[in-house]
Formats: structure tokens, sequence, C-alpha cells
């Protein structure tokens, strides 16, 4: 990730070739998962610690896996040398299914950690997220250990969650926010959102109506759709702006076709058909080796 960073299972390789090992039978994808999931669950997620604020956090990517053994990056300033517990980049869903395939009592336990953490110290107080993903990664956490325990506490988060979302959408569907550095490099930094996180959000979104069907989130996923699309895509290169910065020159493929062409089922609209099919070809062809695109 970023060269010289470890990936930390960013965007859930686990889950995603478990999902392709399903689909297709090809052990070599059950084999990649069972690796990721497992060294998931054992190395990038901390399952003991003396502050307890650290215990069940998944840590971001970085350098050595969990960060801080630099004060900087010794790779020409590439990567990220400091330790991270950004709530955007906790996922639960590989080792979950892990524990589906294969029994193991141990990943389920392991999801429940994250999970049960996320609530800790998020739903103390009112409810709010800074972007999209945190939101969106946290909702879908919420409704994967649902899935796996039909326990009412974690899909009463999920709804606190979703209520909250709900009151922080904006009439045009966005869920807008000052942009920061990486996002925003104006002078002034521009008021929008990250294409990709909100793809995250709409995604945890669907996951959500499919277990709780609900007309108020069906219009915001719309909403949210049609607005990603009009703010972010690009018909000149198939391709989404990496944000909605006004300045913004990066594109991205992924973490959008499935919201996309989900909103396009529930409202029949034939533009994000189209958008969302064209996305797809796009990120397939542009697909790499790294764990994090694949």
């Amino acid at each position: 990730e970023r060269e010289v960073n470890w990936g930390n299972n960013e965007y859930d390789l686990a889950y995603g070739m478990f999902i392709h090992y399903l689909r297709s039978g090809d052990m070599r994808a059950f084999y990649i998962a069972q690796e990721m999931a497992t060294h998931y669950m054992n190395v990038d997620i901390q399952h003991y610690a003396s502050n307890k604020f650290y215990e069940g956090v998944a840590w971001r990517h970085a350098i050595g896996h969990t960060g801080d053994y630099y004060s900087e990056s010794p790779f020409d300033g590439k990567g990220y040398p400091r330790a991270s517990v950004d709530l955007g980049h906790w996922v639960v869903e590989g080792i979950i299914m892990k524990y589906y395939l294969t029994g193991d009592i141990r990943a389920l336990e392991t999801a429940e950690l994250v999970v049960n953490r996320y609530n800790r110290e998020t739903m103390r107080d009112v409810y709010d997220f800074s972007n999209g993903r945190v939101p969106g990664w946290h909702l879908t956490a919420a409704m994967a250990i649902y899935g796996a325990t039909l326990d009412p506490y974690h899909l009463n988060a999920a709804n606190l969650i979703v209520e909250r979302v709900l009151e922080r959408q904006a009439p045009d569907g966005e869920w807008p926010r000052v942009l920061v550095p990486g996002h925003c490099y104006c002078d002034t930094p521009c008021i929008g959102s990250a294409a990709f996180m909100i793809g995250v959000l709409l995604d945890a979104l669907a996951m959500y109506n499919h277990e709780v069907p609900s007309p108020e989130v069906e219009r915001a996923i719309v909403n949210g759709a049609r607005s990603l699309v009009d703010k972010a895509w690009d018909e000149s290169r198939q391709q989404f702006k990496y944000t909605s910065c006004k300045n913004s020159t990066s594109y991205s493929s992924g973490h959008r076709e499935a919201a996309i062409l989900y909103a396009a089922q529930l409202a029949n609209d034939e533009r994000l058909y189209t958008v969302g099919y064209k996305i797809l070809v796009d990120a397939v062809g542009r697909s790499s080796g790294g764990g994090k695109g694949l």
C-alpha cells in the first residue's frame, strides 16, 4: 500500500477472495482468503492492551504493520511511519466469512472484539462522524456481526448510525465536509467529499436496507448516488474524480459500482445503470496484483 506500507487488509481482501471462492470454487482464492483473514485477526488487530482504548483496534496501513517504528519515513517520505487507529480502516466481513466457512469461533470472537470497540468509543455520546467511510465501515461491521449473531445490540448500533447519517445528508444528496490535505490543496479548502468514501457509505446503507427495509434509507441511497455522479463522474475519462475539490486532478476506480447499480435498481434510473456499468468495466480493467486494488 503506497509502495512501502503494510496494507493491513484495507478494503477486505479476505472477504473478496472468500466471495470469489464461493462463486467459482477456485481453491486458490480460498487459500488467499484464509491467509489474509488469519493474518489480519492475529497480527493487525490489537487483542490486549494495558490502555483499553487500544483493545480491539484494527491498525491502519503503515510501515511495519502497526507503524511507530520510525518517527519519519525512511523511504524518501513514502508511506505512513506513525501508528493510527483511524475508524475508517476497520473491516470484519472477511473474518466473519472465515467463521462461516471454517467454523473458526475465534474469528467470530475477534470480529465482535472490533465491533464492540467501535461501539464503545463512538456511541457513548451523540453519534457523529468526520467523513463518509467512518459510518460506512462502522455500519457494515455492525450489520455483518448482526447477521452472524442476531444480537439486537448490534442492530441497535446500526439504527443509531443510520439515524445520524440521514440527518447529516445535505438536500442535494451529498455528505459534505471540509476537505483535508490529500483530498484538497486549495488555499481555502473546498467543501465536498471523497467519492470513494461516499461509495463505502452507500454500500453500508444498502446492506442495512436489506435487513431493515426503509423508504427513507432508499431515498438516501438514490440521492447519494445521483449526487456522486453529478459531482464526481467524468464522462470523458469514464472515471470518478478522487474528490469533489474543484481543482482535483486525481481519478480512481472502485468502491462505487455496487452502490450506484443498487441505487439504479431502486429508482430504475438509466443514467445510474450506465455509469455503474462503465465504472465497473474501468475498475476491472485497472485491477492490479495489490491487495487493496484487487
